[in-house]
């Protein structure tokens, strides 16, 4: 099963301390089937929204560290409440079901720029990779980001832009 969206935006969250970043969703929008048990074109959403093609993560969180094998500095984003991404709505296209109600569980890994110089803008992007390891600064260990959707690992590819009132660095 393939869920493709056209775009997507970081909504809310708090710099808490220079290590955590609070309280944020994402919104993913434009969102359909592509493949898979699903006809292609059918509209899929989350189910904690009534909008046609809108997918809304649950609250998550994000941690800083060092993406490995390659050593850049990234973000563990997961879920504050539980392992629940988000839940996919079961999908129906023409009255024909064409997606089932579905658990997306875990979590995602990203890559952060710039790095090293204060900006009021800056780039998310996802690791597109079913596993990828970050270890967490300040001694809170090697942690292993995985999405999980039927039991079976699933990969994530998004960008996005984030934008704060002050300008932040990231090192």
């Amino acid at each position: 099963m393939i869920v493709v969206c056209k775009e997507n935006h970081g909504l809310g969250g708090t710099v808490s301390n220079e290590l955590l970043v609070g309280g944020g969703v994402i919104h993913y929008l434009g969102c359909e089937y592509t493949k898979g048990e699903a006809e292609s074109g059918c509209p899929a959403k989350s189910t904690n929204t009534t909008g046609e093609g809108l997918i809304i993560t649950t609250t998550l969180h994000a941690i800083l560290g060092l993406l490995l094998p390659q050593n850049t500095t990234g973000v563990l984003i997961l879920p504050i409440a539980s392992k629940t991404f988000t839940t996919l709505a079961t999908a129906e296209k023409n009255g024909k079901k064409c997606g089932p109600e579905a658990q997306v569980a875990g979590n995602v890994t990203a890559e952060i720029e710039p790095v090293g110089k204060p900006s009021v803008n800056g780039t998310i992007k996802v690791v597109s990779k079913e596993i990828q390891e970050i270890d967490l600064t300040h001694g809170l260990g090697l942690a292993k980001a995985k999405l999980t959707l039927f039991g079976e690992g699933v990969v994530l590819t998004t960008t996005g832009e984030g934008m704060s009132s002050k300008a932040v660095e990231v090192t």
